[in-house]
């Protein structure tokens, strides 16, 4: 039996009612018990309260709440392990006693049911006792200051003062999302960071929590950087090429941005030609989706060739964009799509409105026409407003 088990105790201090508080049009520990059951990997999602109000929202959110917490386990001090033990005891107590357990807390809002099945597959696959999710801290933590008794600050590693942020390690923290942990795992109050155990890395945008006043405060903008404004995931779409003619070019420029797009909690979708050997491997092994068009896809019409069309490889054959367009057809409508190509113009980029509320075009030739909301010139040109 696997159970996942959602804290959320009713004597919140720093943001009273945190736990059944609206958020994103629904209460908050509604999207903990929605990221929970739309998993599958759970036979039973228990919230853990000792508060009648939430357990009555948890149970109109799909969730059981087949006991009370106990008061002494529901104070400002007790921690996770504790409570989490006293639902495997519940259970275990009448025959069901988990294989695995997972724990979410209810103001994680932006977990997401991938979260869960990415930090089970790697419990197991690990053989490691827990797995919980960490994310990167926002700047080098060799590079932080004090600040003493008189307001000034100091450097805690002077030795680090002068060193490139780049050339120091990268160091991660618990994201406090959730952890998972096997049966085998020790029942002692002792913190997971100190059994070794295999981590789950997630962006920092999804491990946003609203546990204080101010991260309350700047969730909001998650919300729309993040799930936008229908409780998603931002989705964008990047079209692109890379060819021993073309070059990598390209290819790197719009990776770059995607990796920083996924690292935002984006869904990002490359949309090209067949790469060369192992450049296909690269974009899906950073965690993006491919989707490979046929040779030659994408021209619009021969006679009126853009000067690159060439690189299209269907300057001869009056083909349209229907490969692209059917790449990304079936699932709504992208919130936006990269255009990154010397051979595509105003034409093309005019037929992808179906399937695209906006279009970021990225040239830095000037030579055609563009049918975009955003056109984006890398290089910095002393004539940048004529072109």
């Amino acid at each position: 039996m696997r159970l996942a088990v959602i804290l959320a105790r009713g004597g919140s201090k720093r943001i009273p009612r945190k736990n059944v508080r609206p958020f994103a049009g629904k209460p908050i520990i509604a999207h903990s018990i929605d990221a929970a059951r739309a998993c599958g990997l759970f036979d039973h999602v228990v919230v853990s309260t000792d508060d009648d109000e939430i357990a009555q929202v948890a149970r109109a959110c799909g969730a059981e709440t087949p006991f009370v917490r106990p008061a002494d386990l529901a104070d400002g001090h007790t921690g996770t392990n504790a409570v989490v033990r006293h639902a495997i005891g519940w259970f275990g107590e009448r025959g069901e006693l988990p294989d695995h357990v997972r724990c979410l807390y209810a103001t994680a809002p932006f977990v997401q049911p991938r979260h869960s099945r990415e930090g089970f597959e790697q419990l197991v696959s690990s053989g490691k006792s827990f797995a919980f999710s960490v994310t990167t801290f926002a700047f080098p933590i060799q590079r932080a200051l004090r600040i003493d008794a008189d307001g000034c600050v100091q450097p805690i590693w002077p030795e680090n003062v002068a060193r490139r942020s780049q050339d120091l390690e990268e160091t991660y923290h618990d994201a406090g999302q959730a952890c998972i942990g096997a049966r085998r795992a020790p029942s002692s109050t002792t913190s997971c960071c100190t059994r070794a155990p295999r981590c789950r890395w997630c962006c920092r945008a999804t491990s946003c929590r609203t546990s204080t006043p101010r991260k309350a405060g700047y969730a909001p903008s998650y919300v729309r950087r993040v799930a936008g404004a229908a409780g998603r995931l931002m989705r964008i779409a990047l079209r692109t090429d890379a060819s021993g003619r073309t070059g990598t070019g390209h290819l790197m420029r719009c990776l770059t941005l995607a990796d920083t797009l996924r690292a935002g909690g984006a869904r990002t979708r490359f949309v090209c030609r067949p790469l060369p050997a192992g450049l296909g491997e690269l974009v899906a092994g950073r965690g993006h989706e491919l989707a490979s068009l046929p040779p030659g896809s994408d021209a619009v019409r021969a006679l009126l060739d853009p000067p690159h069309a060439e690189w299209l490889g269907a300057t001869r054959r009056p083909t349209t964009p229907d490969a692209t367009l059917a790449a990304l057809a079936g699932e709504g409508t992208w919130d936006w799509l990269v255009v990154d190509h010397y051979a595509l113009d105003a034409r093309w980029e005019a037929r992808l409105r179906s399937v695209a509320r906006r279009i970021l075009a990225i040239d830095d030739l000037a030579d055609r026409r563009h049918d975009c909301d955003a056109l984006l010139d890398q290089n910095f040109y002393a004539d940048g407003p004529a072109r």
